[in-house]
């Protein structure tokens, strides 16, 4: 039998800090970035795709954003309340002090993904594919 080990998410030192809702309805695909104290409120974004980057207080509240993928990411004391997130691909994650309350992730794949310390009540991972997906200190009610 095969050991896997959790890979962690490569985040490099020199991030290009945005604003990332100026630029969600242009851009695709984002690299390098560092986004913070943001508001992200009920935008619709499918087939996103975000790598080696890092969210800092920035919340996601009903935000659509199904089919995208999402790589090499720390999310920290981030809010994802009733975020759509299903059919999407999640590698080498960390959710850090996340609030995750009605997030659906339902269809997805998740591998190297850390829940640590998060509320996640009502989060949905229905049919997803799941692999070296951990939670620790996270509350399900």
């Amino acid at each position: 039998m095969k050991n896997d080990k959790l890979l962690s998410p490569y985040i490099p030192e020199i991030l290009e800090n945005i604003v990332l809702s100026d630029h969600l309805l242009d851009l695709k695909e984002y690299k390098y970035i560092k986004v913070e104290n943001e508001v992200i409120d009920k935008i619709e974004n499918e087939k996103i795709i975000i790598e080696n980057s890092y969210f800092f207080k920035s919340s996601f509240i009903a935000c659509d954003f199904k089919n995208s993928e999402w790589i090499d990411i720390v999310f920290e004391n981030c809010d994802f309340s009733n975020a759509d997130f299903s059919d999407s691909i999640f590698h080498k994650i960390e959710f850090q002090n996340c609030k995750m309350i009605g997030a659906n992730f339902s269809g997805s794949t998740l591998r190297n993904v850390v829940f640590s310390s998060c509320i996640a009540n009502y989060l949905s991972l229905g049919f997803s594919n799941c692999k070296l997906v951990y939670f620790t200190k996270s509350k399900f009610e």
